[in-house]
């Protein structure tokens, strides 16, 4: 019985949130290295970053920080000075001596002036961080550097925005920064930790964790192929010291970022779901029971160590639960012994001077011996499902009658291959917006470094179909920068050169998705004045996608779905998708214009883009939907033909009522308010752009440029004349 409630959980954590499963986390992966390589292109292929944590490994939850870890460019580590040629960077050689396992200290072999310095970019000189200790040996201080860390901005080159103060967070310097629109954490005004620690590559792996690479394994984990590959893999030293030794200060400790990445991204459905569910268990069971002892970190390694020494491939849903409990007794005997062992770096023990204090010792071990004799409990809980909560209730916690409860329930029967692939789906669409969004503010400049490096160096880290989107984007983000550029010139040879090239870079991108591809081309049209193939480009776009549905991903409607049915787009709570179906045809992204898009977007969204210009988050986003029917509105209102004008109004009205609970559908209101504004509607574009102001009191408390509407609409009837007309302007 317990098997098949096992894999009855197993079932649901494939469907928890965007999903706990191999293809959610190979998703994280593509996303992860598509972010970390736009930015490696972007600064001329001079400067690494790479993203960590729980967000990268696709183990997430609504509370998880963000971790990214910047590689230290022109400096090198090395174990041996005498096998490394000279190179243009500093240089430091490890000297492990009176350190623990796992930590090192660093003497200076060479110190350059390179034009890429880390430290001459914020004048600072390398040679202040260094220091001698009571014997008159130097150093490189991991104390001074990472002080020198907390005093700059965590952007790299410098940007001009002012950025919140850091503090010391481990290696990392945190900082703590407002989601005001709400577009990261998924609720307006949520304080997100970001981590951001910087790394020293170092010129191989340190010699006692080759024997990672070479020891014997009874087992099929890792393979022979997977520890090929992480073998080539960069180690890094990170700026924190042992706590226990008396020169913390002088010391760095050894990361295997990227090695750990990749075993997360190669786990099975049922290891992560195991790394997932023993994580949860720790946060909420056991963690307060005597904080700082155990991490995520702590049980991510009992898995490592777990799938080692274990047959993963006899591993199913029907010993998921059976699996908790055995690796809630393998860490409980290792609390025991005070010693677990490093997953790469065996002779380092992550329990050391842990649980030093016996009462809370026996407190904790007294709790794991509770939690596994009542897993199947403690697992529904910490899901937090409602169906299976409501399950369990209704069943009085009998789990035979739980068992029988969820048999009948068809998403976890026939329906539920497809229900998977639609998540899996959705997983993929909102990752993949969520790179759009680190693009939409680049430069022109960045973007061309970022197209001619994916145009010779495609990366097989990425898969095809995400890889796709990627490109589409920066095509479409390549051609509003030039229209954009054009703008600016004097020269009109040059306008038209650029305005050519706008066009071509647009085109090519409209095959992004369904919808939004198209409006951006539309867009363009109408911002060179070419307002009938604006009118012809949103045409052409609901007659190639009548009577079909797509996934919508976005965060401007709380219905998942779009369906076009007899030349009406409207949002439905969402479809299930052919598996047969082409991706970019499952799917609407919202349309997203950056701070800087003001010269490109039409009027009212003017309005939008210059009030985030000095926001956290500098973008804005406008469903599809809406944003086509709005653009249907002006671009008939422009070629003169009001009855179209007033049929896709009306449309455009529907499609706002619809997005009711979306975020920041405040902004879907001020541009319904304009058109309604254009055709002298001046009654209800009052009454749309105050219901815009009552949102952003409601939703979280945003600049909204209903006010600003509202002002030139009472110029504009004073200058008309009709001011009059109705009291309750002059009283705005």
């Amino acid at each position: 019985m317990e098997a098949e409630i096992s894999d009855i959980i197993s079932k649901s954590l494939h469907l928890k949130g965007l999903g706990i499963s191999k293809r959610i986390a190979s998703i994280h992966r593509n996303h992860t290295h598509s972010i970390d390589q736009l930015f490696f292109a972007g600064s001329g292929e001079i400067l690494r970053h790479y993203h960590g944590g729980s967000c990268a490994e696709g183990t997430s939850i609504l509370e998880s920080d963000l971790d990214k870890m910047m590689v230290v460019p022109g400096v090198i580590v090395c174990s041996d000075v005498d096998a490394i040629q000279k190179m243009n960077c500093h240089i430091f050689e490890m000297n492990s001596n009176n350190c623990r396992p796992g930590f090192t200290k660093l003497t200076p072999v060479h110190i350059e002036n390179s034009e890429y310095d880390l430290f001459q970019m914020y004048q600072k000189n390398i040679r202040e961080m260094l220091e001698k200790d009571e014997r008159g040996n130097l150093w490189f201080s991991s104390e001074k550097f990472h002080q020198f860390l907390l005093s700059i901005p965590a952007s790299i080159p410098p940007d001009k925005r002012a950025l919140p103060t850091h503090y010391r967070h481990g290696p990392a310097a945190t900082c703590e920064q407002t989601d005001s629109q709400g577009y990261i954490a998924g609720e307006p005004g949520t304080k997100i930790e970001i981590d951001y620690s910087h790394g020293l590559l170092m010129e191989e792996w340190p010699e006692e964790a080759k024997e990672w690479i070479t020891r014997q394994r009874h087992y099929c984990w890792p393979g022979k192929a997977l520890v090929e590959k992480i073998s080539n893999f960069d180690c890094h030293l990170v700026p924190v010291g042992d706590k226990s030794s008396n020169h913390q200060h002088l010391e760095w400790r050894i990361s295997f970022l990227l090695c750990e990445l990749e075993l997360v991204w190669s786990f099975s459905d049922i290891q992560i779901q195991l790394y997932f569910l023993l994580k949860q268990i720790l946060k909420l069971e056991i963690e307060s029971l005597y904080p700082d002892q155990l991490s995520s970190y702590h049980m991510k390694t009992a898995v490592y160590w777990y799938s080692e020494t274990d047959d993963i491939t006899q591993w199913t849903g029907y010993e998921l639960l059976d699996l908790v409990k055995r690796c809630l007794i393998f860490v409980s005997c290792c609390i025991e012994k005070g010693e677990l062992h490093h997953y790469f770096h065996r002779k380092r023990n992550l329990l050391f001077e842990k649980f030093i204090d016996a009462k809370g010792k026996l407190l904790v071990l007294n709790k794991i011996n509770h939690l596994t004799e009542t897993i199947l409990p403690t697992v529904i809980k910490l899901l937090a499902q409602p169906h299976l909560d409501r399950a369990w209730t209704k069943c009085s916690e009998d789990p035979e009658r739980f068992l029988g409860y969820c048999r009948s329930h068809d998403f976890l029967g026939p329906s539920f291959s497809k229900l998977r692939y639609k998540n899996e789906l959705r997983s993929l669409f909102k990752q993949v917006f969520s790179v759009f969004v680190s693009m939409v503010e680049s430069k022109i400049e960045t973007l061309r470094l970022q197209s001619k490096y994916f145009e010779t160096k495609k990366t097989s880290e990425i898969d095809e179909d995400f890889f796709y989107f990627l490109i589409q984007f920066l095509d479409l983000r390549l051609g509003i920068s030039f229209q954009k550029e054009s703008m600016k010139d004097q020269n009109r040879i040059h306008i038209e050169m650029l305005r050519k090239d706008a066009e071509v870079f647009i085109l090519k991108g409209t095959e992004l998705d369904a919808l939004s591809g198209y409006l951006y081309l539309a867009t363009f049209y109408l911002n060179v004045n070419k307002t009938e193939m604006a009118v012809k480009v949103l045409k052409t776009l609901i007659m190639k996608h009548n009577d079909a549905s797509f996934i919508y991903p976005g965060w401007c409607s709380q219905k998942k779905g779009i369906k076009v049915s007899s030349s009406i787009c409207r949002q439905i709570e969402g479809p299930f998708i052919q598996e047969d179906t082409c991706v970019n045809n499952a799917v609407g992204f919202d349309v997203i214009f950056s701070a800087d898009d003001v010269s490109f977007v039409p009027d009212p969204v003017k309005f939008e883009c210059i009030l985030v210009q000095n926001e956290f988050d500098d973008f804005i986003v406008i469903h599809p939907v809406v944003y086509m029917y709005f653009m249907m509105t002006i671009t008939f209102y422009k070629s003169g033909n009001l009855s179209k004008t007033l049929e896709n109004l009306q449309k455009l009205d529907t499609s706002v009522n619809e997005a009711k609970g979306g975020m920041q559908r405040f902004r879907a209101l001020n541009l319904l308010g304009y058109c309604n504004f254009l055709v002298e509607r001046f009654n209800s574009a009052y009454k749309y752009y105050i219901a815009s102001i009552e949102e952003t009191y409601t939703f979280g408390n945003f600049q909204n440029a209903a006010i600003y509407h509202i002002i030139i609409m009472i110029y504009y009837l004073e200058k008309i004349g009709k001011m009059n007309f109705n009291s309750k302007f002059s009283k705005v």
